[in-house]
């Protein structure tokens, strides 16, 4: 069988670092036997194969394929210069560099090849080595999207519900922070609004722990006052009304709440809330006052 191997080593030259195929045909390239040279040549520099020397993808794609043989069939994916990297590969052939000979790799082809104690160095001036052309078909860069996760955990809707709340004035306590606010039944809180929460047999800002069927309140800390303490409201009555239906609610102040939307608004008991919304609605418009 033709030993293609023994042709190769007499088709590269080194040039400024590269190793690249003779623009021209050689003598003892195989014509006829092997794939046309100028369609080999092409490939290779389409390919960057000149930079690619020693390394796996230089045996996958940077051999003379035979005369028989496709790229298609023959090569892997790989192996396969896009258009545009084959159209330019020409332009990639200097037209006068430093060249030295690749020497002959010891693979039992003596025999088949003339010695020769010539020095074939010649040297020329060297004219700039451009860029290799990268194979897009050969990028083992993976195209990554970033992911991203969302929670299924339910959150109360940050927006009041579609009934807006009532355009009364609101009233807020005439005292100065350090002073209790008004418990006066003539005082009545709008523009706040209704949400519930669970007890968890924890004890409340007051002091006492409750059940969740207990009818209590968590006024807005601002109005509470002293989170650290028992407030001057803690066992006030209240009473809340819900402004879309009219339903009111009586309820016994035993907690304070930091996280209401603002001085207007309560957090109540999940006993509470029922009386006058349904649990599934999370959160509603009220106006309220001390009983």
């Amino acid at each position: 069988m033709f030993n293609v191997l023994c042709i190769l080593t007499f088709l590269f030259l080194t040039v400024s670092g590269a190793v690249i195929p003779r623009m021209s045909q050689p003598s003892n390239y195989a014509a006829g036997y092997l794939e046309d040279y100028t369609v080999y040549h092409t490939r290779y520099i389409a390919l960057g194969c000149q930079y690619q020397h020693g390394k796996e993808f230089f045996d996958q794609c940077c051999h003379p394929m035979l005369a028989t043989e496709t790229l298609a069939t023959a090569r892997g994916p790989q192996c396969v210069p896009s258009a545009a990297a084959a159209a330019s590969a020409t332009l990639a052939e200097p037209s006068s560099t430093v060249v030295t000979p690749v020497d002959p790799v010891d693979d039992g082809c003596d025999d088949d090849e003339p010695s020769s104690s010539t020095n074939n160095t010649s040297v020329a001036t060297p004219s700039p080595q451009p860029k290799p052309v990268v194979n897009p078909a050969a990028d083992p860069k993976p195209k990554t999207t970033p992911s991203t996760s969302t929670s299924n955990t339910y959150t109360p809707p940050s927006t009041p519900p579609s009934t807006p709340p009532s355009t009364t004035p609101s009233t807020t306590p005439s005292t100065t922070p350090s002073t209790t606010p008004s418990t006066s039944s003539s005082s009545t809180f709008t523009g706040g609004f209704g949400t519930f929460f669970f007890q968890n047999g924890v004890a409340g800002a007051c002091g006492d722990v409750h059940s969740d069927s207990d009818s209590i309140v968590a006024l807005d800390s601002q109005l509470y006052g002293d989170t650290g303490k028992a407030s001057p409201l803690c066992g006030k009555t209240v009473k809340i009304t819900n402004t879309a239906n009219q339903k009111s609610v009586t309820a016994i102040v035993a907690d304070a709440c930091p996280t209401c939307a603002n001085k207007q608004s309560i957090d109540m008991s999940v006993g509470a809330f029922t009386q006058i919304a349904l649990e599934a609605t999370g959160q509603i418009n009220i106006a309220w006052s001390f009983a």
